[in-house]
């Protein structure tokens, strides 16, 4: 190989990094517009921000930690605008890449639980639902505060629809967690009076 060869090659790398580089920035870019959309209500903008940070780069090049977060955003946007099953696609994609980052015991992996839970039950899924949430048992007292809410409110909505399915135990389980979530919440907010 002689030199002019080795330097046009090392242009193109340069091109391609530079490439990968500013797809990735601008993908950020989207990511933090659509957090911001969401916060301000503002769903529709915040979906399609989402769908551009999600769609708009290479995915195999972006950490698995961010794939993960990308597709959680997206399909938690969907499902607040009530597109259920576009939404749980993405949540169970985002929950198979983070059983391999942070493992089922994590509080990310916890909260994609909740919200696929969530996902299913506006679809009326409410046993498969509540398989998804019985491992939050096990965590939910690790979650932040925001999660530990989510959970407590989707674990209080499906112990009514398990009773009606003849799942009282499970229900009984989850209505004791959802009062304990909530009984932390309130001696946080205690302490900190």
């Amino acid at each position: 190989m002689n030199i002019k060869t080795v330097a046009s090659l090392a242009v193109a790398f340069a091109l391609i990094a530079s490439a990968c580089e500013s797809e990735n920035h601008r993908s950020a870019v989207y990511a933090e517009k659509c957090k911001e959309s969401e916060r301000k209500g503002f769903l529709e903008a915040a979906e399609q921000l989402c769908q551009s940070a999600w769609v708009d780069v290479d995915n195999d090049r972006l950490a698995p930690e961010i794939q993960s977060e990308r597709l959680y955003y997206l399909g938690r946007i969907k499902r607040q605008l009530g597109k259920f099953t576009e939404a749980e696609p993405l949540i169970r994609e985002a929950l198979a890449v983070e059983d391999t980052v942070s493992g089922r015991a994590s509080p990310v992996y916890g909260r994609l639980l909740i919200e696929l839970s969530l996902v299913l039950a506006g679809q009326a899924k409410w046993v498969e639902g509540a398989a998804f949430l019985v491992p939050v048992l096990e965590i939910a007292d690790r979650l932040p505060e925001r999660e530990r809410l989510a959970a407590a409110n989707a674990l209080k909505h499906y112990t009514s629809r398990l009773r009606d399915t003849d799942q009282a135990e499970l229900a009984s389980r989850f209505e004791l967690k959802a009062t304990e979530l909530r009984a932390i919440k309130q001696n946080e907010a205690g302490q900190t009076d």
